[in-house]
């Protein structure tokens, strides 16, 4: 959505023919457009998390971070990252409960142009203070960073004009914005009032492109995607992480590859007769490609998902696919624990993410077929301190509901060590070890070979194992 505005943006002004500059605005006069029309009856991001939470929410269902005083257009959740990262350049505390959370949309404002060429929005630290990120620029090769730059310091001074306005503006939320549609050529002084607010000189004359070299959120400067300027196609990059070619991988990252790049079914897929079967799905991401097809990538699937992250990949995108999977849920589900220890590492917060269906990582270990895996895995998920307890919302169950009825006699029984609840009752009012007498009752009533009485034999332990426990609890 926001390359599509800002595309957008781009064509009408070479369409207009007028030569003149206009400043960038959709992004800002949105976000304006919704401070201004405040109202609980709408969903908001979560600032720490991301979590587009429900309107009645007081609190966000993923991290619980407080509802913020001001939400932001969940349409601009991607650009959050670098938002956050600039309001600590500008000095202001835009994501706290402070009046200059109403000055989100200048953030957004400062973010629409780009900045001044050759330069490039960067992402780095004070030295000495390697946790709080800041929002620079810096050659596109990476060096030269500095937050300290004539272009942002007029940026500071706007901010400071903005927070000067709010404030006799008797501190509302934000005034109406006033949307200024181009029409001609643009005089010095019309050119000043564009979004309700007065321009510099800079912006009304240095505002063109209009497309944000953002490397945080993969929109880079001069080119919409990797295939108009690089011989490589999406496609290839795809074949590059199926064959875990990390090299390749980089490469197609550091000549300007989008990290979130998404499969389409028109780039082809030449790999062979072989490996016809590991063909993406339609608008799968990378990130969740490596972990879906760990078994194939192979030793590669860690080192090509860290990589991934660290330029600026998300991992809370889904899979697209029915169950909306993502990353996380797509490694645990194939035990591919190395995966899941550097997602969690990047962010431990995604241990509760759920899927479509409302299941949490927890949960998906039922989807795991080796043993060795799957007991990694669960201690990987209880280090980042999964909710044990979290009840899907179709049938009710928590993770100890549906490993007990599989009959995954350990983890169930680590679960309990840990802290899970075994009275917990689903939607048929079952608790977990009545849930596997339940999935026994149910298999022996059944006569098809061997396979039901090997399951029937994992779920009789698992039983016995549960009822053992429970006693000495």
């Amino acid at each position: 959505m926001i390359l599509w505005v800002l595309t957008l943006q781009q064509l009408v002004l070479l369409s207009s023919g007028t030569g003149v500059r206009l400043p960038a605005t959709a992004l800002s006069y949105a976000q304006q457009q919704w401070q201004y029309h405040n109202s609980s009856a709408k969903e908001w991001p979560c600032v720490q998390c991301t979590c587009i939470n429900k309107p009645r929410n007081t609190a966000c269902e993923v991290c619980g971070a407080p509802k913020p005083m001001v939400t932001l257009v969940p349409t601009v959740t991607p650009l959050l990252p670098a938002m956050r990262a600039l309001s600590n350049t500008l000095g202001i505390d835009a994501f706290n409960l402070s009046p200059d959370a109403r000055l989100q949309w200048f953030l957004l404002k400062a973010l629409e142009p780009p900045p001044p060429s050759p330069l490039v929005w960067s992402v780095g630290h004070r030295q000495g203070d390697g946790e709080t990120p800041l929002l620079g620029l810096a050659n596109a090769d990476g060096t030269g960073f500095s937050v300290d730059h004539a272009y942002i310091l007029s940026l500071r001074r706007e901010a400071e004009t903005a927070r000067q306005q709010q404030a006799q503006a008797g501190g509302v939320l934000t005034p109406r914005p006033q949307f200024v549609a181009p029409e001609g050529p643009l005089s010095r002084e019309n050119s000043r009032s564009l979004g309700g607010y007065e321009l510099s000189d800079a912006e009304a004359l240095e505002q063109a492109a209009l497309m944000a070299s953002l490397d945080q959120v993969g929109l880079r400067q001069g080119a919409h995607s990797y295939e108009e300027a690089h011989a490589l196609d999406a496609g290839d990059v795809f074949r590059h992480c199926m064959s875990g070619s990390v090299e390749e991988v980089r490469r197609f990252l550091q000549q300007g590859g989008h990290a979130d790049t998404v499969y389409k079914s028109d780039y082809g897929w030449a790999v062979g007769p072989d490996y016809l079967f590991t063909r993406p799905t339609e608008n799968i991401t990378l990130l969740n490609y490596v972990a879906t097809w760990t078994d194939i990538v192979g030793e590669a699937s860690a080192e090509l998902a860290r990589l991934l992250l660290n330029a600026g990949a998300d991992p809370r995108r889904d899979d697209g696919l029915e169950q909306w999977f993502t990353p996380l849920h797509n490694a645990v589900a194939n035990g591919a624990h190395d995966v899941v220890r550097v997602l969690l590492t990047h962010d431990a917060k995604l241990v509760d993410v759920t899927t479509g269906e409302g299941q949490s990582s927890l949960h998906l270990l039922a989807l795991c077929d080796d043993a060795t895996d799957r007991m990694v895995t669960l201690e990987l998920l209880l280090g980042a301190r999964a909710s044990l307890n979290m009840q899907e919302p179709f049938e009710g169950g928590t993770p100890l509901h549906t490993l007990a009825r599989e009959g995954f006699v350990a983890v169930a029984a680590r679960l309990l060590e840990a802290g899970g609840d075994a009275s917990i009752k689903n939607d048929a009012g079952r608790n977990a070890l009545e849930e596997a007498k339940y999935e026994l009752d149910r298999l022996e009533r059944q006569t098809d070979g061997a396979s039901s009485a090997t399951r029937r034999a994992k779920i009789l332990e698992t039983i016995n194992t549960l009822k053992m426990v429970l006693s000495v609890q």
